[in-house]
């Protein structure tokens, strides 16, 4: 779950915003200046079983659809488009955000998706149509992180006006506030049993709070540098997060500690996601990698290579034989796991 952005994080205004003194290789979601357009597509890299091309700016993020059929992305062309994963076709394109599209999620149900964008909206599609069925207006800036609650009735964005806010998804109102950080709200992740809500961003602190009330339960301090990453195991006891100062960690989220941090990317975490285990993590980073960790020992057990550009999302498919990602190279991918990490899982 997760939720994870020049390098790939902020465009200028974001950057104004953002911490003083962060690092300057750090990603900002989007850029002043778009991606390139593909040209010569590179070949086909040790492990890559499928390419999804037709994007004609580089992308932000992808979702895969709870029954991993379709795989959702997202990006610098103002576009969203599905795809399906089994053949690499195009199946549907949605259009009408008026800015670079910065997230997607799939609704539990897999029939709507939600994004949200530049423009300073976040939307509801409908997949089978590819209409737009809802607005949710209130943000006063870019709107940057979102997902789904479990029950798929409430959503939540993060955005740079320093809010995180929660939405009806059946009206569209907006039901809750977080107020609290003092910098850009880039990453937002519900916990399983939708009773609590993670929210981290350019003031390098992850915020816990209860869902129902908007209190701050815990506050993850360790980071430094802008968090981009949160994701939440399937049992609701941990997190996972990454950012610019290229670590992953993994929190307690009964006591708030920090159980470990994995080194390894050489550029900014922008994505990450556990395995339903929980004993891996696959993340996403500004140094066109992506690559899958240990939790349990801390090692790196693999690194996926190929990718031109920045790699800004990653998803595994629901039986956890491949992994997904997409990158400012203006491509997603589709990968096989190495055997011997699936007998170990």
């Amino acid at each position: 779950m997760i939720l994870c952005l020049a390098a790939y994080c902020l465009f200028a205004a974001v950057q104004a915003v953002s911490q003083a003194g962060a690092e300057t290789t750090g990603p900002r979601l989007g850029e002043t200046r778009p991606p390139p357009r593909p040209q010569n597509l590179p070949p086909v890299a040790e492990g890559e079983v499928r390419r999804f091309t037709g994007h004609t700016a580089g992308l932000n993020r992808l979702a895969l659809s709870p029954d991993g059929k379709t795989l959702a992305t997202a990006g610098h062309d103002k576009s969203i488009r599905l795809w399906d994963v089994a053949t690499g076709k195009e199946l549907r394109r949605l259009t009408g955000h008026g800015d670079i599209v910065m997230q997607i999620a799939f609704a539990p149900g897999g029939k709507e998706l939600l994004s949200t964008s530049k423009d300073t909206t976040a939307r509801l599609w409908d997949v089978a149509s590819g209409n737009e069925l809802r607005r949710f207006n209130g943000h006063s800036d870019m709107v940057l992180g979102a997902a789904f609650a479990p029950d798929g009735r409430t959503c939540v964005t993060g955005s740079s006006d320093k809010t995180a806010r929660v939405w009806d998804v059946a009206t569209g109102q907006e039901l809750r506030r977080f107020t609290g950080h003092n910098n850009i709200v880039i990453a937002v992740a519900f916990t399983p049993d939708g009773r609590r809500v993670l929210s981290g961003g350019g003031d390098r602190l992850i915020r816990y709070w209860e869902a129902a009330s908007c209190n701050e339960v815990l506050r993850l301090e360790g980071h430094e540098g802008t968090v981009e990453a949160i994701a939440v195991s399937a049992d609701g006891r941990r997190a996972l997060s990454g950012g610019w100062d290229r670590t992953l960690r993994c929190w307690n989220l009964e006591t708030g500690n920090q159980l470990h941090s994995y080194l390894g990317h050489a550029g900014t975490i922008c994505s990450a996601v556990f395995s339903k285990s929980g004993n891996f993590a696959l993340t996403g980073s500004t140094d066109q990698t992506m690559r899958i960790w240990n939790l349990q020992s801390g090692s790196e057990m693999h690194c996926f290579r190929g990718h031109t550009g920045m790699v800004t999302g990653v998803a595994l498919t629901t039986d956890e034989q491949l992994a997904c990602s997409c990158s400012h190279d203006c491509t997603a991918r589709l990968w096989e796991i190495p055997r011997h990490m699936l007998a170990a899982q």
